[in-house]
């Protein structure tokens, strides 16, 4: 069963926040961490079949996007992989693998909602936690 569309008010939001827009697209580092921001969140590598911002849809500027078979070959996806490697190096925004074990980054400023959602309590972390993550 598939959920109604959404209005097209709403989807030309979407398209301008998470630059689903020619116009708008994510050619470089600075670019990724300003649309991390901008989102507070994103996933890294999903395509228009995963409701959400998204790294790659940015980077390829529009709606309909699908990871293709080969991604090794794919300009788009190589880019995206650059891009989330030196937005990593960088150290501006985090990179972790939430919400499911997908990988996503995280505006600073939403960290400890993440958090509060993601990140076991206190009196847990020994048992869930190495010693490492623990420092």
């Amino acid at each position: 069963m598939t959920s109604p569309p959404l209005p097209e008010q709403i989807e030309l939001h979407r398209d301008r926040m998470w630059r689903r827009d020619e116009d708008l697209r994510i050619e470089s580092a600075v670019d990724a961490e300003r649309f991390i921001e901008d989102v507070g969140f994103a996933n890294t590598l999903t395509d228009a079949r995963r409701a959400g911002p998204s790294l790659y849809i940015a980077v390829c500027g529009r709606r309909d996007v699908s990871l293709p078979r080969n991604v090794q070959k794919d300009e788009e996806t190589r880019l995206t992989w650059y891009l989330k490697d030196e937005v990593m190096r960088r150290g501006r925004v985090y990179y972790a693998k939430l919400a499911g074990g997908r990988s996503m980054f995280v505006a600073p400023r939403l960290i400890s909602h993440f958090a509060a959602v993601w990140m076991p309590r206190r009196k847990d972390e020994p048992l869930v936690l190495s010693d490492a993550a623990q420092r």
